[in-house]
């Protein structure tokens, strides 16, 4: 949610700042997305990019959660010209086309 955020009041601001503090927080959020099917773990710690689902997930992750992150990394991917943020979100929807 803190990415989402971030991006909203950077797109209404247009304030450079908060899309730099964004992509900051992507970079540190990046090794989530190292699972099989690209849908990321929903907990990263930002110290050491460790990540983990909760114990009550059982290893998975929302379909609300992961849609919405699919349009925050693109939207990322759009307002920073760097096509890294969309290419690491593009695998969830393929995932799901094929579900």
């Amino acid at each position: 949610r803190a990415l989402g955020g971030l991006l909203a009041a950077y797109h209404l601001s247009g304030e450079p700042i908060l899309l730099s503090k964004a992509e900051e927080l992507a970079k540190k959020m990046e090794p989530a997305f190292n699972t099989p099917t690209g849908f990321p773990k929903s907990t990263v710690r930002l110290s050491d990019g460790s990540a983990w689902c909760p114990q009550w997930s059982h290893n998975s992750a929302s379909f609300s959660e992961v849609t919405s992150l699919y349009l925050e990394w693109n939207y990322l991917s759009q307002a920073t010209s760097n096509p890294r943020y969309k290419n690491l979100v593009e695998k969830i929807m393929d995932t799901m086309i094929n579900m």
